[in-house]
Parts: structure tokens; C-alpha cells; sequence
């Protein structure tokens, strides 16, 4: 049977009076471990420069990438720059530049012969060995500063007979003139040739007979 004195016994030893000596032994050393892994984790964080001169690094290998994208950039925009200028440029023509064989490019060889004289007449052949013998078309040209005007013979046999053709001009470089229909031309065929490219100055003329 269990008595009143021993139940007191039974509760004491359950739940035991703490030794304030003691609680006050654990709360420091408690606080004094706290300190340690506070001081750990602040030696752990503190190295950071590997990740600085890393981002360093970065920063000076993208700057200097910019750097050669932007000098091809501009080399390119001088490049292009400076082909239009040339393609573009008029180059002040004056009627005498006309004067003398000029070449029409057919499918990357010289096709068509243009013999311009400073009198003011024109042939067109395809054959320069045999220009008189196989001339395709004759006429009178003017030019007055802005177009060339082609104006074809009457009695060339051919559907251009008669026609008066209108181009632009535009000199592409030294030895080219581009001529640009400047209104359809009535002669479609001249206005194709003319269209395969720039005229290109030949360095002889061809030779006529007397009559």
C-alpha cells in the first residue's frame, strides 16, 4: 500500500529541484558555444575576393569583347560606306566622256559593241572584228547633262527603227557608266541591254570602210 510519505518520495524524485548552480553553469557555457560557431561562420564568410577577381575577370573579357565588336561594326560601316560612294557617285560626265566603244556585258563576257563618235552618231553591233558587217543599229545620241538620249534611224531594220530612247547616267567608276532607262523605252531591246550593266570603255575603236 502506498502511503502519503511515499508518494511525497515518488513526486520529489520525478521531478527533481534544479541546482540554480548548475543552470547557471550551462547558460554560460551555452553562450561561450554560440560565441564559437558565431566566430566560424564569420571566418567561413569572409573570403570573398576569389569571387571579386573572378567577376573582375568577367567584367575585362566582356569589355574586350565589345570593344572588337564594335571596331568590326565600324569597319564595316566605313566598307559599305565607302562602295556607295563609288557605285553612286556621278562623277561630273560630260558629253566628250561619252566619246569612243563602250562594251554592254551579256552573261559575263562582252556581247554588245557601242561606238559613240563626237559628232554626235552612234552604232550598236555585236561584233567588234566585224562591227560595220553585223551593226545592229544607228542613230544620233545627245546628252545634256541629266540623260542620254538614243535617238535610232529610221531605216535600221528592226522594231527600235524610228524609237527615241531616255537614260540616266550615273559613272560607276573610271572605266563604267551605268545608263538607267529614265522612261520606258520603246525599244525593248536596247532597254535590256542597257539594263546587264554598266557600259565599260573599250581601248579601240572600230574601223569603217570610207563609203
Amino acid at each position: 500500500m502506498v502511503t502519503e510519505k511515499r508518494m511525497k518520495e515518488l513526486f520529489t524524485r520525478a521531478n527533481p529541484i534544479p541546482d540554480v548552480n548548475e543552470i547557471e553553469l550551462d547558460a554560460a557555457t551555452h553562450l561561450e558555444e554560440l560565441h564559437r560557431r558565431s566566430s566560424e561562420m564569420t571566418r567561413l564568410d569572409t573570403p570573398i575576393r576569389p569571387t571579386t577577381s573572378a567577376m573582375s575577370r568577367l567584367r575585362l573579357t566582356l569589355a574586350g569583347g565589345l570593344a572588337v565588336a564594335l571596331v568590326a561594326v565600324v569597319a564595316l560601316v566605313v566598307l559599305t560606306t565607302s562602295d556607295a560612294e563609288e557605285v553612286t557617285s556621278d562623277g561630273g560626265v560630260v558629253s566628250a566622256d561619252f566619246v569612243g566603244t563602250w562594251t554592254v556585258p551579256m552573261e559575263g563576257i562582252s556581247g554588245l559593241f557601242l561606238y559613240i563618235d563626237e559628232s554626235g552618231r552612234y552604232a550598236l553591233s555585236d561584233s567588234f572584228g566585224g562591227f560595220e558587217e553585223r551593226t545592229i543599229e544607228t542613230g544620233d545620241w545627245t546628252f545634256d547633262g541629266d540623260e542620254f538620249v538614243f535617238t535610232t534611224d529610221d531605216v535600221v531594220a528592226s522594231s527600235c527603227a524610228g524609237t527615241v530612247g531616255r537614260y540616266a547616267v550615273r559613272r560607276v567608276d573610271e572605266e563604267r557608266i551605268r545608263l538607267t532607262a529614265a522612261t520606258p523605252d520603246p525599244c525593248s531591246e536596247r532597254q535590256r541591254g542597257m539594263a546587264l550593266g554598266p557600259l565599260r570603255a573599250y581601248p579601240l575603236d572600230p574601223e569603217f570602210s570610207d563609203g
